[in-house]
């Protein structure tokens, strides 16, 4: 089968209606071709066929109106530059803006917006056509043979003073009962009523009333569309014919360029013919009549698709309206929203922080457009409201995706970190319900999901089985936290369908490879080849870890093993460099990796690879009474700036005045230790401060009702890290304490021991 869609008519950028139209039709001709290819129809690939229109009287009128302007700021420099008189300033400024335009300038200006198209096309990772069709290069050999067929065989076309016009009223004598005009078309206009359509000569809004008139009084009916115009005399870019110079019409074109790739794909029938809801009529509606005139059929291409508008503002986004939003202002505006962020980031932290590849996995405005598109902005048949809120939904939505298959993919690599061929014994195979119910509810999901997509693209279905598959693994991996405890075939299995989701949909790589080496990785992997920096980089991290993890644990030996007890000063250097050595793993984990998007998470075992430990507790296994090796792992995660000192601000009330304070309790020693984060802004200075707050102890209201800012939210979640921070140093100390304590105490013992043996 083939595809052909209606594409740009290149003299201005694209805006955000054509993306969703892009986008849409995009994922509807990748379900398409999916489904093809799984019904075993290799014989009868999907053929994608795209037109450029090149030509026409917007492109002509931007030439014109950009010539001018060049030519304008020419003479102004020149003038400047001679300081020549006013009034022969003025008699030049008249001349050049009555000169003709060049007969290339049209040409170049649609090709350098198709630049931009293809530009804003692959931005969008919307896939390439098979077969692009411009229509400079179909006029001579494909365009004027099919009017000339329409006006000599078919006689369905009349000539007039200014070109060639379709009859409708002889198309609907001669083609009898087989067909009438008015497919797509309103019901008036199909019911030959006449009446005054002024986009049947080709929306041209540049012609004059004048022209108009004569135009509609020339025609034998107020239907009747212009098939070609005749040149006028000020237009230099043109095209010989029967009927003299002159250039096609709008809706001739493309039924003359798929008219010409039928020709040579007969194979591939043209079944989908698609493009935006307002080329419906009429330009739709023209290009049925003239082909099944021109074919002599009744059923030409059997199906139509259409997309809606997008609306912002309450209003149809467009460039006569002047509020249209170009692909490029969007993608810009979102890359300088998150370098906005990141600055806003760092002033309130007072560190610098770069911006590096991670974040690309968390910050993809195409994936998001795409997921807005997808599931979020209703059917694609139908009007959307583009807003950045709605751009920040589906980037939030997105981000938990992500967030799954870097989890996911994190916790096979630490179950497979066990390399050794003697660690294999505590792999975990045996699956119980939980790995049951999961793999159950990711086929269910998946077949849903596929349900949907090929129900008329329901997106918002497909997004919501999706986002249940994504909860269901989010789910079991907060249940199997520790890497030893599950078989990773499960996990392995929900990750894959997932992503298969998302590659089908058209995510890029960055979304649904997260967490994943590239498969070139791999394939050189395995061929001996030098490992490309994905694997590297996962090989290194690993070695980062196992590094930290024996520096601290060799640190925390020294500190809890004796030393020569009668060299104090010795004693005392070694216990300081290991503090030191402590430090330094601690600010590798919570200082340096979170600023590189990397997440350290100790196991708990007192650092080390080599450490094990008994799990007698978990009866899912029989062989849990096993050693298992429990070590240090890591995942990637968001990119957060360095902390610094909390700033002191002058007299601070309320809210802002508790989210400036340390809350800390005091031990029976006299020891200052901080509360449980859960209750530290319910107590203290914070109490009565705010009245709701979610299970985890973080405010969400303030007392008279009112939500917390964000600007407020975020200092009290910094606050909150830094008294987690500051309790786990309390803690710290005081071990050191209990541990000085315990080693004063067994001094004094031996020394008291060796008194009493030298008085003996």
């Amino acid at each position: 089968m083939a595809w052909y869609t209606c594409g740009p008519t290149t003299y201005a950028p694209a805006h955000m209606g054509h993306a969703r139209t892009y986008v849409c039709l995009d994922i509807i001709r990748r379900v398409l071709t999916n489904s093809n290819s799984n019904n075993n129809n290799n014989n009868n690939d999907v053929l994608f066929v795209l037109n450029i229109t090149d030509i026409d009287d917007k492109i002509l009128q931007a030439a014109k109106e950009e010539e001018e302007q060049q030519q304008q700021q020419q003479q102004e420099q020149k003038s400047s530059s001679s300081q020549t008189n006013t009034t022969t300033t003025t008699t030049t400024t008249t001349k050049t803006t009555t000169t003709p335009i060049s007969s290339t300038a049209p040409i170049q200006l649609a090709r350098r917006f198709e630049r931009d198209f293809w530009r804003d096309w692959d931005a969008l990772h919307c896939l390439r056509p098979h077969v692009v069709t411009r229509v400079t290069e179909h006029v001579e050999s494909h365009i004027v043979p099919f009017v000339r067929h329409l006006v000599e065989q078919q006689r369905m076309a009349y000539e007039t003073d200014d070109g060639i016009y379709f009859d409708v009223r002889a198309y609907n004598d001669r083609m009898g009962t087989m067909t009438r005009y008015g497919k797509l078309a309103p019901p008036a206009v199909a019911q030959d009523i006449h009446l005054d359509n002024v986009n049947n000569n080709n929306n041209n809004t540049t012609t004059t009333t004048t022209n108009n008139a004569s135009s509609n009084q020339s025609k034998k009916d107020p239907r009747d569309f212009v098939l070609w115009k005749k040149r006028k005399p000020d237009e230099t870019i043109f095209w010989s014919s029967p009927w003299g110079n002159g250039r096609p019409g709008w809706h001739i074109e493309c039924s003359a360029m798929i008219q010409a790739v039928q020709e040579r794909f007969p194979h591939h029938r043209f079944w989908v013919h698609a493009g935006g809801v307002d080329l419906q009529f009429p330009h739709h509606t023209n290009e049925i009549a003239q082909s099944e005139a021109y074919l002599q059929t009744s059923d030409w291409i059997p199906h139509w698709v259409h997309t809606g508008h997008l609306h912002i503002d309450g209003m149809k986004m467009s460039k006569s309206l002047k509020n249209f939003v170009t692909i490029q202002e969007f993608l810009q505006q979102q890359q300088q929203q998150q370098h906005t962020e990141e600055e806003e980031e760092e002033q309130e932290d007072d560190d610098d922080t770069t911006t590096n590849e991670a974040s690309t996995v968390w910050h993809n405005p195409a994936d998001d457009f795409r997921l807005w598109c997808l599931g979020l902005s209703g059917s694609y048949r139908g009007p959307a409201t583009f807003s950045q809120s709605r751009m920040a939904e589906a980037g939030t939505i997105r981000r938990k995706i992500v967030t799954f298959l870097l989890d996911g993919e994190a916790w096979i690599v630490n179950k497979h970190v066990l390399r050794t061929e003697t660690s294999m014994s505590s792999t975990k195979k045996l699956w119980n319900d939980d790995e049951y119910d999961l793999f159950h509810t990711i086929q269910q999901g998946k077949c849903e999901a596929l349900k949907a997509l090929h129900n008329d693209l329901d997106g918002s279905t497909f997004l919501s089985e999706l986002m249940g598959m994504v909860e269901s693994g989010s789910s079991y991996l907060r249940k199997h936290q520790h890497h030893h405890d599950g078989p990773v075939e499960v996990m392995k299995h929900s990750l894959e369908e997932i992503r298969n989701l998302l590659r089908l949909v058209g995510f890029t790589p960055k979304t649904f490879h997260a967490g994943l080496p590239s498969q070139e990785s791999v394939g050189a992997a395995a061929a001996g080849a030098v490992v490309s920096s994905t694997v590297q980089q996962t090989a290194v991290l690993d070695a980062l870890v196992d590094f930290r993890s024996t520096v601290r644990k060799i640190a925390l030996d020294v500190l809890r093993d004796s030393v020569d007890d009668n060299n104090q000063q010795q004693q005392q250097q070694v216990v300081k460099g290991m503090k030191s050595l402590l430090q330094l793993s601690d600010e590798l984990r919570d200082k340096t990796l979170p600023t590189i998007g990397i997440q350290l998470l100790d196991s708990g075992s007192g650092g080390g690879s080599n450490s094990s430990k008994n799990n007698n507790n978990n009866n899912n296994h029989p062989d849990d009474d096993d050693d298992v090796v429990v070590k240090d792992t890591w995942k990637l995660c968001p990119p957060k700036p360095l902390s610094s000192p909390a700033k002191t601000t002058t007299n601070p009330t309320g809210a802002a005045a508790a989210a400036t304070t340390t809350t800390t309790t005091m031990t029976s020693s006299g020891t200052s230790i901080p509360i449980p984060l859960e209750e530290l802004f319910k107590v203290g200075q914070y109490e009565n401060v705010f009245s709701k707050f979610t299970e985890d102890g973080i405010p969400t209201h303030n007392t008279d009702g009112t939500e917390l800012s964000k600007r407020l939210l975020k200092k009290l979640l910094k606050k909150r890290d830094a008294h987690h921070h500051k309790k786990l140093l309390a803690l710290q100390q005081q071990v050191d304490g209990d541990y000085r304590t315990d080693q004063k105490k067994g001094d004094e013992e031996e020394e008291g021991e060796g008194r009493r043996g030298n008085t003996k």
